[in-house]
């Protein structure tokens, strides 16, 4: 009743799962590959600290990047808050609302004012999807570092790989966040084709990361 939707559609699907992102023993598993269908539609319940678990099983199981997701804090109360988001920007999303009261998230699910809104925009929810470079940061070092086209980090920019496909970039994301003993943090950032010269950073903060600390006796800048 929140999302002033129906939650099945004929043509789009038959049942709702109920499911959970936790369980007694830690993140839940669950049928991935059902849920990363097209037209899949789940309820999922202590999904808030489970969001990047979450995206990164979908994504693995072949789930469109811009699957929607509907976050609704403290349903059917009258303080009732909606967000909607797509698969890929679901952690990130969560991080911004800063929700403090309990979550579900409606997986395929969009709120009925949202889907006004998909409809006059011809069908398009999220941003249109930019090229980037998938970021993270080097566990032991704590290095900013790049996905290089061979699989490898690397920590010059310039010599990573730069996404130009939505889907092959949210895999690529979802498998970072599996490289737990490697990197920590990984995350999609804007990046422009600067041709011979590789990647280039969009925004001032990436330009920032990718330059190293301000203190020129550490990091990259070092022999500056």
């Amino acid at each position: 009743a929140d999302l002033g939707a129906s939650l099945t559609r004929r043509g789009r699907n038959s049942e709702l799962r109920l499911i959970t992102g936790r369980d007694v023993d830690g993140l839940a598993e669950h049928d991935w590959i059902a849920l990363a269908k097209p037209g899949a539609v789940a309820a999922i319940y202590m999904g808030k600290r489970a969001a990047a678990f979450l995206r990164g099983r979908l994504l693995m199981r072949g789930a469109a990047p811009a699957t929607p997701v509907t976050v609704v804090e403290n349903a059917s109360r009258a303080n009732k808050q909606i967000a909607a988001t797509t698969l890929l920007g679901l952690p990130e999303t969560l991080d911004e609302t800063r929700f403090q009261g309990p979550v579900v998230l409606m997986l395929g699910m969009l709120p009925r004012e949202a889907i006004r809104t998909v409809e006059m925009a011809g069908g398009l929810m999220a941003r249109a999807f930019r090229p980037c470079v998938l970021t993270a940061n080097d566990l032991l070092e704590g290095d900013v570092v790049y996905l290089a086209p061979d699989g490898s980090w690397t920590r010059n920019m310039a010599a990573a790989r730069l996404f130009t496909d939505e889907a092959e970039a949210g895999r690529s994301l979802a498998a970072a966040e599996l490289q737990e003993k490697t990197v920590i943090g990984p995350y999609l950032a804007d990046a422009a084709d600067g041709g011979e010269q590789g990647p280039q950073p969009e925004h001032f903060r990436e330009a920032f990361r990718a330059s190293g600390p301000s203190n020129y006796r550490h990091g990259k800048q070092a022999g500056s």
